[in-house]
């Protein structure tokens, strides 16, 4: 009978809900009224009914609610029902209540059932779910006090105190309180940890080498580092415990917590003590005693950083010559490892800094490494941070050493293909050398001549390696394809030297790279952004898909297409360059879309797997999990693609209800920048730009510019033409840091946050004189002022295109004098102006509609003026198109085809141009026109789309 009256109430609760989620508030009002007066008594239903009052656009039935609301919380006895308090909870929220207060309801019903676990595991997970860790704490303590025997309450009280001890906004006395209860409840837990011969364990004791990584962190948040240490060389609890496992995270840890106390003495004794046991000759010697079990595992990077930082910390005679001892003793051996010979590079590098005497073997561990590791690809990664450190004299030493090195390997005519790999990789070392110390120096020392004869030694290596790769399938990379590259390095600084045909010639030598080697990412990369730069955003497009992004790369690398697309090439790809590609991959709003739901999606996955490792008792990993959830949460990359798409969406005037608003709920001061430059191949001197940063469309999109995309965000939604930000004023926070000067904006970016600025305070004065009735004098002249500046700034527009109607050299890119085309930044340029005139129209659209709606009568003179400057505005985008279209005419007559074909690869009776005829040479002139044509194809893809912008 219960069964069936349960099933009865959960159907008429859902025809509830039926007409709540369709905002039917009347007939959900009715149905609980009808309950009600039928006699059904019950708080769940009161506090349904309640909720749907509490949503009634009127105010009276409102007020009812939170009549309904607080009789529901201060009754007595409380409401305990789990469903009852949910509904209670949102209503709270809705009306703006406290964290605190809300949990109070969960607080009296858990005074009043104790032992109602259901209850108390369903506040805790309320609260874990929306990172509301004091809530979390609450109800983690409350669990572990109720029910004393279960472990994972117990561990879940120390992970909700730890977390509300170190969130950012947490007080001083918080950390204390919340950090000092974290380590209270991990030091009772180790010292339950029963002897290693003893094979019972206490229920909250420490289980395994994840419970002692979670109390590691618990005192690194609250500086309690001997105590750490005390519990690492606890023979219960220690590295070598049954516990820990020997588990070598835990080293990691021990070496982390010696240098945030600053003992280093006791660092340097216990990587010695590991160095010792890892060097081969003691493997080998079965009658010394180990300090530890880990063996040849102790030869590990961290271990040797460990060693010389602290000897460089202690830096005494006796202990530089202590680790000098320890470092010959490894390059003595028969077999020395990596990791000893990149010790030895820095613990000279550093001394070199100090001893001039120990340049000179700086000097010979250069030498001897490139001479180890010279056919292998990490070899001149491995020495770049180290030869920087060489004096002038020395560093022409080691070229000349490099050099002599990589001919050593050159490999007879019969010899195997994998001897002659090994030579073209030397080489290419050899030449990566060269590149690092002599040419990437941004000094102007250099002539064009040095540089022209480097791409040209880098040309007639990769053409000699062709041969090599011919049996490998086209999708792997092939042997010579760094020199190629290297190649394109060096005529992006021709190009920044004043040679305008150097980007072109780049693009072509990295269409042929990819030709060979499909899925070479550091080509595609380069190529990408090259294109950007050029203005073939649909080229661009085209060889990202080839990138093959997905998942978190979408937060990490995909502002390598993305940053100021809807700027530079906002629609669709036309079919021609597409080659049958799909959707995503052809169309900028459609690919930025599916970047912007998997973010969406996958911090909803990630949270539940959060959830899993919270029950499976995995407590370290499931910090640093949360953290991972957090930078997500909290991406720039994210937030800056919301911008992008909405652009992109106002150009086509688009319809769609979805603006990925909930993305931009997270945003806050604290975004985190999670694009990775490093994923761009990099050879550029010590203290010189990154390669990255020379193929930059404008300065890197920082949080000012995010503060400035919110501010268009905010003038839209105060026109009821977007959704109002759910903390507006933490927009006004962003890029307020003075740590940096750098606004990341360009200088169209800057004009046009200085006009919406403008606008939004016209909006203000609008609204001002439609609530209050009347405005001040100083107010009305402001406006006055305000409407004087946007006619004066569209007449300059206006001019200013005008002008550019006759003669647009002054905005167009020109690779030879005759050859004039739409660069990243002319499209930017009028994509930037065309915005501005849209929201200056949305501005007078809106401002004409209030002042007739509301009989604003001290504005409406401005009524007539807005009809004039709204056709000022509609002649100013004319002039833009006239502007595009005259370029696309200039592009559409005959021999443009040819001229960028000679451009690329010169002149055939031009002898004197050898970098030209060396990519004659090895491109051939046919394969030449195919990719001047795509090019050009793009160029007009480019300008349609300026075409294509809709202003009203």
């Amino acid at each position: 009978m219960v069964l069936v009256e349960n099933k009865v109430s959960d159907r008429r609760d859902r025809q509830i809900q039926e007409a709540i989620d369709v905002r039917n508030w009347k007939q959900a009002l009715s149905l609980c009224e009808k309950r009600l007066k039928k006699g059904e008594k019950s708080d769940h239903l009161s506090a349904l009914k309640a909720r749907i009052l509490l949503y009634f656009p009127d105010t009276p039935r409102q007020k009812q609610g939170r009549d309904d609301i607080n009789a529901l919380l201060e009754r007595n006895p409380p409401v305990a029902d789990i469903q009852t308090i949910v509904i209670l909870e949102e209503c709270l929220r809705q009306t703006e209540a406290t964290d605190a207060e809300i949990d109070l309801t969960w607080e009296r019903a858990v005074r009043v059932r104790p032992q109602d676990e259901e209850l108390q595991t369903t506040w805790f997970e309320k609260n874990f779910e929306k990172q509301r860790w004091k809530g979390a704490q609450k109800a983690s303590m409350a669990l572990q006090k109720n029910f004393p025997k279960a472990r994972q309450y117990f561990y879940w009280a120390i992970v909700a105190n730890y977390l509300a001890g170190t969130t950012p906004n947490a007080s001083d006395m918080d950390r204390r309180l919340f950090g000092g209860l974290a380590f209270k409840l991990l030091s009772k837990a180790a010292f339950d940890v029963p002897a290693d011969n003893d094979p019972t364990t206490p229920g909250r004791a420490l289980h395994s080498p994840e419970d002692v990584m979670l109390l590691l962190e618990v005192c690194k948040s609250q500086g309690k580092y001997q105590e750490a240490l005390a519990v690492l060389d606890n023979p219960r609890t220690g590295i070598g415990s049954r516990v820990a496992g020997n588990s070598w995270d835990l080293v990691r840890g021990k070496l982390e917590i010696l240098e945030a106390s600053e003992l280093w003495e006791a660092e340097w004794d216990y990587c010695r003590g590991l160095l010792e046991d890892a060097r081969p000759d003691n493997l080998q010697n079965t009658n010394r005693t180990p300090h530890s079990i880990f063996g040849a595992i102790g030869d590990d990077w961290r271990v040797w950083t460990g060693l010389l930082t602290a000897a460089s910390k202690i830096h005494t005679q006796e202990i530089n010559t202590a680790t000098e001892d320890i470092l010959k003793s490894y390059t003595s051996q028969p077999k020395v490892s990596r990791n000893a010979r990149l010790a030895t590079l820095r613990f000279y590098t550093h001394e070199s800094t100090v001893d001039a005497d120990k340049q000179d073997r700086l000097f010979m561990a250069c030498e001897n490494y490139f001479r180890e590791y010279s056919t292998k690809y990490v070899c001149s990664r491995d020495l770049e941070p180290y030869v920087t450190y060489l004096d002038s004299s020395r560093k022409e030493c080691f070229l000349t050493s490099t050099r002599t090195c990589a001919k050593a390997f050159s490999p007879k005519r019969d010899a195997l293909e994998a001897a002659q790999v090994s030579w073209i990789t030397s080489e290419i070392n050899a030449l990566k050398m060269d590149y690092y110390l002599v040419i990437s120096h941004d000094d102007n020392t250099h002539s064009r001549q040095l540089i022209g004869a480097f791409i040209t030694s880098c040309l007639r290596l990769y053409k000699l390696s062709l041969a090599l790769g011919a049996n490998l399938p086209a999708s792997e990379r092939q042997p010579g394809d760094d020199a190629g590259i290297l190649a394109v390095m060096a005529l992006i600084h021709l190009f920044r030297n004043g040679d305008t045909t150097a980007l072109l010639r780049g693009a072509l030598l990295l269409e042929f790279i990819l030709s060979r080697s499909k899925h070479n990412y550091d080509a595609l990369l380069m190529l990408v952004r090259i294109y950007i730069s050029m203005g073939a955003g649909s080229l661009a497009i085209k060889h990202y898909a080839q990138l093959k992004i997905r998942n978190s790369q979408n937060a990490t690398i995909s502002w390598v297409l993305f940053t100021r697309l809807s700027t530079i090439h906002p629609f669709p790809v036309d079919p021609h360059i597409s080659f049958g590609q799909e959707k995503a991959l052809c169309d900028p709003a459609h690919g930025l879309k599916m970047a912007l739901d998997w973010q969406r999606g996958s911090e909803a996955q990630i949270f539940r797997g959060i959830n899993q490792i919270l029950h499976n008792g995995q407590y370290n990993t499931l910090l640093k999990a949360l953290s991972f959830l957090d930078r997500s949460q909290l991406d720039f990359e994210k937030f800056m693609n919301v911008m992008e798409w909405r652009r992109i969406e106002r150009f086509a005037l688009s319809t769609s209800k979805e603006d990925y608003q909930d993305l931009l709920d997270f945003i806050s001061p604290a975004v985190v920048d999670n694009r990775d430059e490093a994923v761009f191949p990099d050879c550029e001197a010590h203290g010189q730009p990154r390669f990255e940063e020379l193929l930059r469309c404008g300065p890197k999109p920082s949080k000012c510019w995010l503060r400035r995309q919110m501010q268009i965000c905010r003038f839209l939604a105060s026109l009821n033409k977007g959704t109002h930000l759910k903390e507006p004023r933490l927009a006004d926070e962003l890029g307020t840091d003075s740590h940096t000067t750098d606004s990341g904006c360009t200088i169209e970016e800057s004009m046009s946050s200085i006009l919406v600025e403008r606008l939004q305070q016209g909006v203000f004065i609008i609204q001002v004189r439609k609530i209050k009735g009347t405005v001040t004098e100083e107010l009305m002249n402001y406006f006055r002022i305000i409407m004087s500046e946007v006619d004066r700034w569209v007449a300059y527009q206006a001019e200013r295109f005008e002008a550019l109607a006759q003669d647009a050299t002054g905005l167009t890119f020109a690779f030879t004098s005759r050859l004039a085309t739409p660069d990243w930044h002319y499209l930017h340029s009028l994509f930037i102006n065309l915005e501005s005139l849209q929201l200056i129209l949305f501005f007078l659209e809106d401002a004409v509609a209030q002042i007739r709606d509301f009989n604003l009568v001290n504005l409406k003179p401005y009524v007539k003026d807005a009809a004039p400057l709204r056709n000022k505005i509609l002649e100013a985008a004319a002039i833009i198109r006239q502007v595009v279209m005259k370029l696309q005419k200039d592009l559409r007559r005959g021999g443009v085809v040819g001229e960028l074909v000679e451009a690329g690869i010169g002149h055939p009776e031009n002898r004197e141009d050898t970098v030209a005829l060396e990519l004659r040479n090895l491109l051939g002139e046919p394969w030449v026109e195919i990719k001047a044509a795509d090019i050009l194809a793009s160029w007009e893809d480019a300008l349609d789309g300026v075409l294509r912008v809709k202003l009203t």
